[in-house]
């Protein structure tokens, strides 16, 4: 009768160790951005899958520049231990801001809800959410751009 106690609670320890690993293995994130929404002016959208139609859309409204924020900072993310960078279609916010400096973030889509999010020197992450999706939430219209005006990531 004592094996099978003790066998039962190692069972017990050892399960409760496969669940804590699992766990903390696959937990997720939120982003946190140095600012909120009432530190931006406006926020440069760009779109593009090749650099040479790359398409800009500029959101004014305090409720999209919110939206915007809400949704960047409320998406679960998890670390992104790649030290490749992603190609596909990028979706790409420059947050111009009331002090006079700007905020980036790229997301770059690779496959069906594979993506990742980041941003110069302050975060690098995956995610399964659909970032991308959001330049077409907005009716401003968009226009061509050049390569030179386009966020990037420098690491």
């Amino acid at each position: 009768m004592k094996y099978k106690h003790n066998t039962s609670f190692i069972c017990c320890i050892v399960l409760l160790c496969t669940v804590l690993l699992f766990t903390s293995c696959s937990s997720n994130t939120t982003i946190e951005l140095p600012f909120s929404s009432k530190d931006v002016i406006n926020v440069e959208l760009y779109h593009y899958n090749i650099l040479s139609q790359a398409q800009q859309k500029i959101i004014t409204s305090e409720q999209e520049i919110e939206s915007i924020i809400e949704t960047l900072t409320t998406i679960p993310v998890k670390k992104n231990n790649s030290s490749s960078q992603a190609e596909g279609h990028v979706t790409s916010f420059r947050f111009n801001l009331t002090d006079g400096s700007d905020f980036e973030v790229i997301y770059t889509c690779y496959g069906v809800k594979k993506g990742i999010i980041q941003s110069s020197y302050v975060f690098d992450y995956k995610t399964a959410s659909d970032i991308g999706g959001m330049w077409d939430n907005f009716d401003t219209p968009a226009v061509d751009v050049s390569e030179e005006v386009l966020p990037f990531y420098d690491k």
